[in-house]
């Protein structure tokens, strides 16, 4: 259960990185920073051509590409700072927006690769989108999602 406009946006990337002979997304290898092991092989959707290799796109290339981003545009928070997400941050928003359309917690965790469900079912109240890093989170959760909390109260 994904949005329209989401669907899109995974297509793109898909078609974008789609081997042109199989059509199939390339697996590649990817160290996990927070469990500190080498995943396997993996179709990862941020990925580049490296000198004819699929390589990964670290977690630090693509805040650094984020955060460009958002600077360009110019975009702040109701006290004027720039926006500021982590990639991990789209990962708790896809699972909060995919719970509150409907997609069964069970699922969630499944597609999450939780082994807990209150890990997913804590990701589905937005108070706790903001529980990234060692910063202290709880000054800038408003900052950092703005309107977030607000969309899904009047949402519910």
């Amino acid at each position: 259960m994904v949005s329209p406009e989401l669907a899109d946006v995974l297509s793109t990337i898909i078609t974008r990185i789609r081997d042109p002979r199989t059509g199939a997304v390339p697996r590649v290898v990817a160290y996990d920073y927070n469990e500190r092991i080498w995943n396997p092989p993996m179709p990862l959707l941020f990925q580049y051509d490296r000198s004819g290799d699929p390589s990964h796109m670290t977690g630090e290339f693509l805040r650094a590409c984020l955060n460009d981003v958002l600077e360009a545009t110019g975009l702040t928070d109701a006290s004027g700072l720039p926006l500021d997400f982590d990639p991990h941050d789209f990962r708790r928003i896809f699972i909060t927006d995919a719970i509150r359309s409907g997609l069964p917690p069970h699922i969630a965790q499944v597609i999450a690769g939780h082994a807990d469900i209150n890990t997913t079912m804590g990701y589905n109240d937005p108070r706790e989108l903001h529980q990234t890093g060692e910063k202290p989170q709880v000054a800038s959760s408003e900052r950092r999602y703005g309107g977030l909390q607000r969309y899904y109260e009047l949402a519910s």
